[in-house]
Parts: C-alpha cells; structure tokens; sequence
C-alpha cells in the first residue's frame, strides 16, 4: 500500500465509505475505489480539470492535505 492509498483510506475511514467520497466529488463510489486499487488519482488530478483532493481535504476537515492526495507526477 502506498502513501497515496493510506490517505485515501484515512480520509474513507473519517468520512465513512468510497461511496460517500464519491459523493462529495461527484463520482461513484466505485471510481473511488478504483483509484484506491490503481494507487493513484485519475490524470485530470494531474492536468487540473479536476480538484478532488482539494474536495475530499476540505470534507476531512484537513485531516488529509490535498498534497497527500496528488502523488509527484514521478510516482504516478
């Protein structure tokens, strides 16, 4: 498991279930999981058409940065 799959997985365990990740960045639970079992976010994290590490940070309260939530381009 990397760093990226262990944040994840603490910002699921805080706020519930990938179902309700999904919730809050408007995708399925399943897509969440997905990235969990891929290690990694999708590309538009990347290329910035999307902001969901900026939107699960802000659902934990902090807990987890969204810096935590981008691995380097280099791990990806």
């Amino acid at each position: 498991m990397n760093s990226y799959q262990l944040n994840l997985m603490y910002a699921k365990d805080i706020i519930g279930s990938f179902d309700k990740l999904g919730v809050i960045c408007g995708v399925t639970g399943k897509a969440v999981n997905k990235w969990y079992l891929a290690g990694k976010p999708p590309r538009t994290e990347y290329t910035g058409e999307t902001n969901y590490a900026v939107l699960i940070s802000n659902a934990v309260d902090g807990a987890v940065k969204p810096s935590d939530l981008i691995p380097s381009r280099a791990a990806a």
